[in-house]
């Protein structure tokens, strides 16, 4: 009895090792999996912004500006908010109650600032705050989100393209409310991918890069090994500059 005992416990131990040793080896790899994973969410979530922002321009002829101004000249809203009616229903009726005439934190709007829509979120930015964007745009002059000019697809093509010019970036930790009428400039994504900049482009996707959707809707994986003059090339669509590398990018 106690030798049936003591093989049948030596059996059971070998199986929990067994175990242990298979959960050793696999976790690494589901680990990556699940990476993976958000890195596509994110992706994703870029895409069908970029949908919304072409679905503006189809409505109004040019693409939104990066925020909204009143008759002094104050900044109200962000971009983020003027393509809610492009993102589903529900991102829909918060727009129909957002009051656009007055500042995206006034006393009427500061309600909505924790109601962001989750397509504004990545799924790998855990640093983010409740409201708080994991996107922005490439705002300014030189970008096509300029809220002092009107840019439209032509002006693009006839520049250096679509398919070359950064419409929204990951922005990881970003501080910025989904409702505030502030983005990276030109000059701010130069700075670096993953520079350890404060108020840069980054992201925490394994990989050392970042997701950016482009104008002409293709979302790239650009390494944080880019060229400040080659990022300064991608922000902006009449540069004349080429970024011959894009292409290989996924």
């Amino acid at each position: 009895t106690v030798w049936i005992v003591a093989t049948v416990c030596g059996c059971v131990l070998g199986v929990v090792l067994l175990v242990g040793m298979l959960a050793a080896i696999m976790m690494p790899a589901v680990g990556a999996a699940r990476a993976s994973a958000r890195r596509a969410q994110c992706a994703i979530n870029l895409k069908q912004i970029q949908n919304a922002i072409q679905a503006y321009h189809q409505e109004h002829g040019q693409y939104p500006p990066a925020y909204s101004v009143d008759d002094a000249g104050r900044r109200l809203h962000s971009w983020r908010v003027l393509i809610l009616p492009y993102l589903g229903p529900e991102a829909a009726s918060i727009y129909a109650q957002i009051e656009l005439k007055e500042p995206w934190d006034s006393a009427m709007n500061m309600r909505f600032n924790s109601m962001m829509p989750p397509v504004f979120a990545c799924p790998e930015d855990p640093e983010s705050n409740l409201g708080d964007t994991s996107y922005s745009a490439i705002a300014g002059p030189g970008a096509i989100l300029d809220p002092k000019s009107i840019v439209t697809e032509a002006n693009v093509m006839q520049g250096d393209g679509t398919w070359q010019t950064a419409l929204i970036v990951e922005m990881s930790g970003s501080g910025i409310n989904w409702m505030e009428p502030k983005d990276l400039t030109v000059a701010d994504l130069a700075q670096g991918i993953n520079s350890g900049v404060n108020g840069t482009c980054c992201s925490n996707h394994v990989g050392g890069g970042t997701n950016v959707v482009f104008a002409d809707g293709t979302t790239r994986f650009i390494p944080d090994t880019l060229t400040a003059e080659d990022l300064h090339a991608m922000a902006t669509y009449d540069g004349g500059e080429i970024v011959e590398d894009l292409d290989y990018y996924d």
